[in-house]
Parts: C-alpha cells; structure tokens; sequence
C-alpha cells in the first residue's frame, strides 16, 4: 500500500494500526466500500479492537480503495 505522505503513514502508526494489518483486514473488500461494509468485513475477518475503532470514527461514506481507507483513517483524530 502506498500512502500519499509520510505524515499520513506516520499518524497511521500512531493509532498503532500497520498497512500490513489494513490489507490483512480490508484488502479482500471489494471496492468501493461504505464505512458498514468495512466494519463487517473487519468483524468477519476477526479484527484488532484498535482496528474496529478506528474503522467506526471514519465518515459515512463511499471508500474507492483502501488507499482512500488509509489515508482517512491517518486523519482521525488520537
């Protein structure tokens, strides 16, 4: 996965999630995807608490790949 920033990967790890555990999690969802898709798909797949918290702060909305799931999740705030 690659992210638009270094800042975007930095707040990333910040919120102790790794790109290895999003495509672990997300990485088989087909695209785009609302945030209730992620969600479930990250319960099914048995995901990280920290992973599932991060998933439900994200906005309502359409994610086109998990490159745009990164980079929002990199804006949440800690």
């Amino acid at each position: 996965m690659k992210f638009k920033s270094r800042q975007a990967f930095k707040r990333l790890t910040m919120l102790n999630i790794t790109p290895v555990q999003l495509e672990e999690n997300l990485g088989i969802l087909d695209y785009p995807a609302t945030k209730q898709d992620l969600i479930k798909n990250a319960e099914e797949h048995g995901a990280d608490e920290k992973i599932l918290r991060a998933l439900k702060k994200m906005p309502l909305k359409n994610y086109e790949t998990i490159a745009a799931v990164s980079q929002t999740l990199s804006n949440i705030p800690l």
